[in-house]
């Protein structure tokens, strides 16, 4: 607006001007133009001139000016960043002039990560991806772990002696790793036998024994290492370890076996307290036929008695309270037991005792172990009024894995209250006679695998009342007089076989909430497959 009311003045003023020049009638001379306004590139100027003779002046527009070009750089684009071209635009009144267009992003120039493959000493990675360009990584590598060495046999490393254990080492093909482990101790090198010399009421005898040519050391006939092969006269031929504290301990028949066949260990021997009768201390020593223990004896090691096959009668000594691992396994003899105070009947402990029919068990009894019974054929309770039946006391907890396997004579288990909570795998398995369970199961939650297989004289099972919530697998399998098996509410599961090959089971009571037995069904354990009646109420 102010621009176009200047144009107005400035032709108002050019009009005056001439109409002045024609009435003085004279020929102005004028003056250089001076610049009144500086025109720009927005707006034009004004410049204007005086006449030397006479006060008449005159104004002239001055054009507009070009634009004074400025460049608007080129920004190139990047693999995610969009570019321009280059651009101009005035520096004065910074209108663009030619405008900047935009340049797509180049994108990813993607390459390969190779894959490293792990060794046994390395970790490897997976094969990856990233832009050569800006680097950012658009699939990351991960590692793998190291793999196994590649290891060879097993060599000799160092050869052992039975003083010095060996070893053997094997090495990785792709690297220096090596595994070196111990081997066993090579077998002495024993010299020829050593007669057994009596001791007489005077004189001190000498152990048989066996000498090794490598570390020196003596073994008995059984192989137990004698610290001394001195049978020292008090000892009545038997040979003695003697330790500090004024204890000892009988490691070994010695001489006993050629003038005695009953076992009378002392209490003492040569002032020292006879604590102990170790490891195999009389194994194998058929010509014992009964043992006197000392009430100072503190423990039986394992085996101490094993296979003394002429031992019939044992009167375990009150002051122990536990029989450790196979120590009376293999006495075919043996026919009667009484255990005082026994606590824990060890593993294998009686196994293979064929001929054991009197087994008396006190109130003190809580763990018959794995085996414990295994084989004992005629065992039973001397104070029952029915023979073949076998009185656990209320104290028992826990019966072990098979622990009266193949117990062929067995009647039954009587119990007056029972406080059993753990029967384990197959411990009544091969007990063909078996058929009364009197009070066993009453704490029990579930029927181990092959608890009960083979046990053909049950035909009639019922767990109505019990805790079993579970019966493994094979618990009943191949009881070949089973008829009717009454299961109770809690039962939530039966295991693979659980009844297999029972031929004659053809009732059941299904008094489960979810098992649903089904005739001729195979699942389930087999328990419904040979059945004819499948009730689910009493």
């Amino acid at each position: 607006m102010k621009k176009f009311a200047f144009l107005i003045f400035a032709s108002m003023l050019l009009i005056s001007s001439l109409a002045f020049v024609s009435c003085k009638e004279h020929e102005h001379t004028f003056t250089e133009w001076e610049i009144h306004k500086e025109a720009t590139c927005e707006s034009t100027g004004i410049k204007y001139r005086e006449c030397i003779e006479c006060e008449h002046t005159e104004s002239d527009i001055i054009d507009l000016k070009e634009h004074t070009e400025a460049i608007l750089p080129r920004i190139e684009p990047t693999c995610t960043q969009k570019g321009l071209t280059e651009g101009k635009y005035c520096s004065v009144c910074d209108k663009i002039l030619t405008h900047q267009e935009e340049i797509k992003a180049t994108g990813h120039t993607l390459v390969k990560d190779e894959a490293v493959a792990p060794t046994c000493t390395a970790s490897g990675l997976t094969e990856g991806e990233h832009c050569s360009v800006c680097k950012a990584v658009t699939v990351k590598q991960t590692p793998i772990d190291k793999v196994a060495h590649e290891l060879g046999e097993w060599e000799t490393g160092r050869v052992g002696t039975c003083a010095t254990i060996g070893t053997e080492e094997r090495k990785c093909a792709n690297c220096p790793y090596n595994e070196v482990r111990d081997t066993t101790f090579a077998p002495h090198k024993l010299g020829a036998w050593v007669e057994a010399i009596a001791p007489t009421e005077t004189e001190d005898g000498v152990a048989g024994h066996r000498t090794c040519s490598v570390c020196a050391k003596s073994f008995n006939i059984n192989g137990v290492y004698l610290k001394s092969t001195t049978l020292v006269k008090e000892a009545k031929g038997l040979e003695v370890e003697f330790s500090s504290g004024n204890s000892c301990t009988i490691v070994g028949i010695g001489t006993y076996a050629t003038h005695s066949t009953h076992l009378n260990i002392p209490s003492t021997i040569n002032g020292y307290t006879v604590t102990r009768i170790g490891p195999d201390a009389f194994k194998g020593c058929t010509a014992i036929t009964g043992v006197t223990f000392p009430n100072t004896l503190t423990s039986i090691g394992s085996y101490a008695f094993a296979d003394c096959t002429s031992l019939y009668d044992i009167n375990y000594p009150i002051s122990l309270t536990s029989i450790r691992e196979g120590v009376f396994s293999g006495c075919t003899s043996l026919s009667t037991v009484y255990l005082h105070t026994v606590k824990d009947v060890g593993d294998k402990a009686f196994m293979g005792c064929c001929n054991l029919e009197n087994i008396l068990f006190t109130e003190s009894l809580e763990t018959i172990g794995a085996y414990a019974f295994s084989g004992c054929d005629k065992i039973c309770t001397p104070e029952t009024a029915t023979k073949n039946n076998v009185f656990l006391p209320k104290s028992l907890k826990t019966i072990g894995d098979y622990a009266f396997e193949g117990c062929e004579k067995l009647e039954g288990i009587m119990l007056w209250e029972s406080n059993i909570t753990s029967i384990g795998k197959g411990a009544f398995a091969n007990c063909t006679k078996l058929n009364s369970l009197n009070g066993v199961l009453n704490n029990v939650t579930k029927i181990s695998e092959e608890m009960f297989m083979n046990c053909d004289s049950l035909s009639i099972f019922n767990l109505m009342g019990s805790k079993i919530t579970y019966i493994g697998k094979n618990a009943f399998a191949d009881c070949d007089n089973m008829e009717a098996f009454y299961l109770n509410s809690s039962v939530t599961g039966i295991g693979e076989n659980a009844f297999k090959d029972c031929e004659k089971l053809k009732t059941v009571y299904d008094l489960s909430t979810s098992l649903k037995i089904e005739k001729g069904s195979t699942s389930n354990g087999c328990l419904g497959y040979y059945a004819e009646n499948v009730y689910t109420s009493l």
